[in-house]
């Protein structure tokens, strides 16, 4: 997926990179049903955490791009009122504030050739004085707004921006309160997953949670990168920072699809590289820890690890060995020093790592 340049050329307004809580969590939930969404409908499609607004969906049709921005707002209880839409937060880098729904329509300023919606979702209900129909789950659009609330938000824009678009804004602005649980979202979530999945690959041998473990753990990094405020960034930059796209997701099923047990990798790595009972006692026992560790999406330096073995297994050949034995002591030999001095393990433990990945690495080929 390419981008509009026009995502290089404006710069962000706020540093980037959110914390973990309740809320930020409800933010890559959402995001993840999003893509699932666009996966079956577009063609092609990236979607950007925490870079300009809390989800940005790019799609393009006929070599034009669009751009869907979304904040994602939640609350613990109660209706989502007119107030909430025009609170206004101070950033630290700008000394004024912006509100809700002001930072939202900055947006369309900013990529008005590109803009195709702005939305406001929330888990709550809305109040009576924003719209009808409260408790509905359906996009709404700006003129089935009560006439007052319209008013109002015309002023507030106004006397934000100070532009005199605010009827072209209105005519993209839809506020959505959606049906995604704020209190049992994972739970939810997954069940989009597994929908989703037994749709794509029905015959897919691979374990939903999995599936979606790795797709919240990759947003939540995506999301957690850090881009300060002004900052210059390449169209490349930008995917590889900030952005999950239709390629990832596509790799993610293929995965899936493919999946092998860790059960059956450590049975076949015996088999083929185990000479006598204490080797696999020995690589049994790591190989399992290790498949513990990189399972961990808070453990870097097995992360780290992990991403050093898949290239360097990439870059040699089996063929090049006598055994799987003699390419595994080479892979590992390789490893540099810093990043051994990261991971206090025993060299059984980065043997039966490096035994593990090249075992993954043939089936996948």
């Amino acid at each position: 997926m390419d981008l509009p340049i026009s995502l290089a050329k404006v710069l962000p307004r706020e540093s980037s990179g959110s914390s973990a809580s309740k809320g930020f969590n409800y933010q890559k939930n959402w995001a993840i049903c999003l893509m699932l969404k666009l996966h079956c409908n577009e063609s092609d499609y990236a979607v950007l955490f925490d870079f300009h607004e809390d989800i940005v969906a790019v799609t393009k049709f006929a070599e034009k791009h669009s751009l869907d921005f979304y904040q994602v707002k939640t609350i613990s209880s109660g209706n989502y009122s007119a107030n909430d839409f025009f609170k206004t937060g101070k950033t630290k880098e700008l000394n004024n504030k912006k509100t809700v729904v002001g930072k939202l329509a900055a947006n369309y300023i900013n990529f008005k050739e590109e803009s195709r919606s702005l939305n406001l979702v929330t888990n709550a209900c809305f109040s009576s004085k924003i719209c009808s129909d409260v408790d509905s789950t359906e996009k709404k659009p700006a003129n089935t707004f009560k006439p007052e609330f319209v008013e109002s938000l015309k002023k507030k824009l106004h006397a934000e921006l100070g532009v005199g678009e605010i009827d072209n804004i209105l005519e993209i602005l839809f506020i959505k309160r959606s049906s995604l649980s704020l209190d049992d979202q994972r739970s939810h979530t997954l069940g989009r997953v597994t929908d989703f999945l037994r749709l794509k690959c029905p015959q897919g041998k691979g374990k939903p949670y999995l599936f979606y473990d790795t797709l919240f753990n990759v947003a939540s990094e995506k999301n957690a990168k850090k881009v300060a405020i002004n900052s210059a960034l390449s169209i490349n930059d930008i995917l590889d920072l900030k952005a999950i796209s239709r390629c990832d997701i596509l790799k993610l099923i293929e995965s899936y699809d493919n999946y092998i047990h860790p059960s059956k990798i450590i049975e076949e790595i015996i088999k083929d590289a185990a000479e006598s009972y204490s080797e696999r006692i020995n690589i049994n026992k790591n190989a399992r820890m290790y498949n513990v560790d990189i399972m961990d999406p808070e453990n870097e330096p097995v992360k780290e690890l992990s991403a050093f073995l898949r290239y360097r297994i990439d870059e040699l050949s089996l063929m090049n060995f006598e055994s799987i034995i003699h390419y595994a002591n080479s892979v590992v030999t390789s490893i540099p020093l810093d990043l051994r001095a990261k991971i206090p393990k025993e060299e059984n433990y980065l043997y039966a790592a490096a035994l593990y990945e090249i075992k993954r690495y043939e089936w996948s080929v």
